[in-house]
């Protein structure tokens, strides 16, 4: 199947999105022709800070239900960890899992039964950013910073950050984190005429 590149229907994009879009997006999810798996395709995308290849690379064995966890297998060279699975993806898996699934089914498939692609969810997030009524246009990859933003702010630490996200090296991290309200800055300008 061919996709066709969509026009940008925003003026600006922003490299990460925050949980108030990322709410947004999803409501939107419910509204395609495949609710459950796009919902819990950009779910489980943002949760575990996966790059669009690893989300629709996700196999049914990746995820332990009885353990609630859910294995982040990384590219570029990236290092895997095990996730704590959401209760509320493990709810949406639940429903979506469906009866005679193989470990090495895909997660996330196509209509036809093929596997779900990086070209088929950069469609899909085109088609969502058709219809949403946020300021800025978005791609896949503002799941991925949008995590490591909210957790820099949440307080995380930066070596925490960097293997919950997979990376091998921590300038890797940075890159992301640098987009966060940094906490040292809070107070910066107390004392000035202008506070």
């Amino acid at each position: 199947m061919a996709y066709k590149k969509l026009k940008k229907t925003k003026e600006k994009l922003r490299p990460c999105l925050y949980e108030d879009e990322i709410e947004l997006i999803l409501k939107a999810a419910e509204k395609t022709r495949y609710p459950l798996r796009n919902k819990l395709l950009m779910m489980l995308t943002y949760n575990h800070g996966f790059r669009s290849s690893e989300a629709c690379n996700l196999k049914w064995g990746d995820i332990d239900f009885s353990r609630n966890t859910i294995q982040a297998n990384r590219l570029k060279n990236g290092v895997n960890f095990i996730h704590d699975l959401l209760p509320i993806e493990k709810e949406l898996l639940l429903e979506f899992y469906g009866e005679g699934k193989d470990k090495n089914d895909p997660v996330f498939s196509t209509e036809r039964g093929k596997p779900f692609n990086r070209y088929a969810y950069y469609f899909l997030i085109q088609s969502i950013n058709q219809h949403l009524n946020i300021d800025t246009w978005f791609d896949v990859r503002g799941f991925r910073h949008g995590k490591g933003v909210f957790l820099r702010e949440k307080g995380v630490s930066m070596e925490t950050i960097r293997d919950y996200l997979g990376h091998k090296h921590m300038s890797s991290t940075e890159i992301y984190t640098r987009m966060a309200k940094n906490p040292f800055f809070k107070n910066i300008n107390e004392g000035s005429i202008f506070a």
